[in-house]
């Protein structure tokens, strides 16, 4: 909810990768206490593998949503997207479940 309110008074002024980038610096920063890296560090070494499949991760659940999210708040209303942003767990437990049995 804070960041549709940030991003909806932010996407006038600033460009969507712009808001992106920053709202994901604050949100790495934020994680950096709770991180594991000494068991982060053997498994990726262990499975070079790993780390693309982080990377990968990571722009697909994170860097995409949160830079196509400031395009659409700039389509749609705030309410219609916080409302669509709630569904979307609903979503993807049913296409998890739905593919994955």
């Amino acid at each position: 909810m804070f960041y549709n309110v940030c991003g909806r008074l932010a996407v006038p002024h600033y460009d969507s990768i712009t808001i992106s980038a920053y709202t994901l610096m604050f949100y790495v920063i934020g994680m950096i206490p709770f991180v594991a890296s000494d068991s982060a560090l053997p498994m990726i070494q262990a499975h070079p593998v790993t780390l693309a499949a982080m990377l990968a991760l990571g722009l697909i659940s994170s860097v995409m949503p949160y830079t196509l999210f400031p395009l659409a708040l700039n389509h749609m209303e705030l309410g219609k997207a916080t409302i669509l942003g709630f569904g979307e767990p609903l979503t993807a437990t049913l296409w998890g479940l739905f593919l994955f049995g």
